[in-house]
């Protein structure tokens, strides 16, 4: 699993995508520099579910939603339970508003690190955003006790749990 090198050579690519304006067709090029490089790793090390959640995350900034969805969906057929996957992987559906599979990923990352408050926090959005109301309000008043004046800092939130 000699991930870093493949990273660092595609995050070359990202790196320089990153400082151009969104939408511009350099960013798209750079970016899919980068997407190629690690889609030629997926091809090396065809069980890991992580470069996948990348490429995907990657095809999803630049707008390219079918391609974003089919790299997901073949890295979460090879998820197993790892931290930093599941980190990947919980951005891509939160952001993809895939409620049921975000709230899957951000319940592993909170597996493996239960004192992470914000994401405690955004569990409780993906809860409610999937109709699990009561889930959300058990969260958000744990958090009130745990991590004080945290989801005090979305009042547009906290009105619509209470609204339901």
């Amino acid at each position: 699993k000699h991930m870093q090198p493949w990273y660092l050579l595609a995050n070359i690519s990202i790196r320089k995508g990153d400082l151009l304006l969104q939408g511009s067709s350099e960013k798209k090029a750079l970016y899919e520099e980068g997407i190629a490089t690690l889609s030629e790793y997926t091809s090396q090390v065809q069980g890991l579910a992580e470069p996948q959640f990348v490429i995907a995350t990657l095809y999803q900034t630049i707008g390219n939603a079918v391609s974003a969805k089919e790299w997901a969906d073949k890295a979460l057929l090879l998820y197993t339970p790892d931290l930093a996957t599941a980190k990947r992987a919980a951005r891509f559906y939160l952001t993809a508003e895939d409620w049921p599979n975000a709230v899957f990923f951000l319940r592993q990352v909170m597996s493996g690190d239960p004192a992470n408050y914000s994401v405690q926090y955004d569990l409780a959005k993906a809860e409610f955003l999937n109709g699990n109301t009561q889930e959300a309000v058990a969260i958000v008043e744990r958090l009130r006790e745990e991590a004080p004046g945290l989801v005090e800092t979305d009042p547009e939130f906290l009105a619509a749990l209470e609204g339901r």
